[in-house]
């Protein structure tokens, strides 16, 4: 793979009808697949309520919680690469038998969180609706700088 700039204009009936920028469509996949990666793994800290292991989370615990921790809500939260063209963030947290993600973070909607987990744990709708935003900005940001980096008056 070339590492310098390749452009091609294709001229039809004095036209310009085609014109691709190599080094930008080479580098898109890559970068598209590095953000979509970094702010997924961030969305997925911030909608587990920023578990951080064992049964560590930002989320404080209520005063004079009985509860013991177990850290399965923070451990079930995955991002899945779908082939680099797109992320999932799937968590099914089980104990006892009982599938509980949606009473601590809600559903797909943002909706069904539990009334004792709510305003404390956040919606894993609403990590991902910020994270999805920061990652559209992030990309359109870093392609303006590699168009800008070759010159080529984008």
């Amino acid at each position: 793979m070339s590492r310098g700039v390749q452009i091609t204009v294709q001229v039809k009936n004095n036209r310009v009808v085609y014109q691709s920028v190599k080094r930008i469509g080479d580098a898109l996949p890559k970068l598209t697949k590095r953000v979509m990666k970094n702010i997924m793994s961030t969305a997925r800290y911030e909608a587990s309520g920023r578990y951080s292991g064992g049964a560590s989370y930002g989320v404080p615990e209520r005063p004079g919680q009985t509860y013991q921790r177990t850290g399965t809500y923070g451990s079930s939260f995955k991002v899945v690469d779908n082939g680099g063209k797109s992320y999932t963030l799937k968590s099914d947290a089980v104990q006892r038998g009982r599938h509980y993600t949606q009473y601590v973070g809600g559903n797909y909607l943002g909706e069904n969180q539990a009334g004792v987990h709510r305003g404390r744990w956040p919606l894993i709708f609403e990590a991902l609706k910020k994270w999805a935003q920061m990652m559209t900005t992030e990309i359109k940001q870093t392609l303006s700088e590699i168009i800008r980096g070759q010159g080529v008056g984008l």
